[in-house]
């Protein structure tokens, strides 16, 4: 009985802190990569394409404060990255990505793997030469009110 009560109160709570209005941080500056609110996103080099099935992306992030979450409360922050590729006469499109547990305005660097999509309309692979990627991210405590981060890139141009 008393794990069905902490349930539907830990279920409320969420569902008011999620009808609250959201505080995001301060802007940060860009550099070569893209910010938004409170999140800086550069896209590095080298990229790598491997077997024409997985570029491999290297993403630094930084944020203006730092913002960390509990994943085992709620859910962690993202960071993702789209790569598309014109493939005789269609378009390769892969994305990919990995979860946030914390920002600082201490630089972090990921190497996000990116594969063709797959599914009805699968993909083509990926070939050497020209193409774009943007990459994004978001990452939001689990404090009242609630602080968010996040920020996104331009369509870089980038060679695979």
């Amino acid at each position: 009985m008393l794990k069905s009560f902490v349930r539907v109160f830990l279920v409320s709570a969420v569902a008011l802190v999620a009808m609250l209005p959201l505080s995001a941080s301060a802007a940060g500056g860009g550099g070569g990569g893209g910010s938004n609110n409170g999140m800086t996103i550069t896209v590095g080099s080298p990229i790598t394409l491997q077997n024409h099935l997985l570029v491999t992306v290297p993403v630094t992030v930084t944020c203006v404060a730092t913002i960390s979450v509990d994943p085992t409360l709620t859910q962690p922050g993202s960071i993702g990255v789209t790569v598309e590729q014109a493939s005789k006469g269609t378009v390769a499109i892969g994305s990919g990505g990995v979860e946030l547990d914390s920002c600082s305005p201490t630089p972090q660097t990921f190497l996000i793997q990116v594969t063709p999509n797959v599914g009805p309309t699968s993909s083509p692979p990926f070939h050497g030469g020209p193409a774009i990627a943007s990459a994004n991210g978001v990452i939001c405590d689990f404090n009242f009110p609630q602080t968010c981060a996040f920020g996104s890139t331009p369509w870089l141009t980038i060679k695979l």
